[in-house]
């Protein structure tokens, strides 16, 4: 099975600031480029980033795949630091997602070959 990674958009919203929105921007094309051997055909990634007054950033995504929805949420301090770890987030979720089905897929197998 040949695994390609397509993906249409990365949509940023609620920031204002264009350098920050650039910064996001990369680290999660770093982060797709990185799980393109797990996940097939990301669609769309939508990420929302909320400041607060109390110079804290809430950043919220959904990558939508072809088997479905996956999401996670982050807060930090600056962007970058909020960025990084709901890149870590997904990338835990996206895990676990996939040793799931591989378990599932294991004990499949060996219930048919007994």
């Amino acid at each position: 099975m040949c695994s390609t990674l397509i993906f249409s958009q990365v949509y940023i919203a609620h920031l204002d600031n264009e350098e920050e929105r650039q910064e996001i921007e990369e680290q999660i094309s770093k982060f797709l480029k990185k799980i393109q051997g797990k996940l097939e055909n990301v669609q769309l990634v939508i990420v929302y980033v909320d400041k607060h007054k109390t110079r804290k950033y809430s950043i919220r995504a959904r990558m939508i795949t072809n088997r479905g929805v996956t999401d996670a949420k982050a807060v930090g301090y600056d962007h970058l630091s909020a960025c990084k770890e709901l890149v870590s987030r997904l990338d835990r979720r996206i895990k676990s997602e996939h040793s799931q089905k591989v378990r599932g897929r294991r004990h499949r197998e060996s219930a048919r070959k007994s």
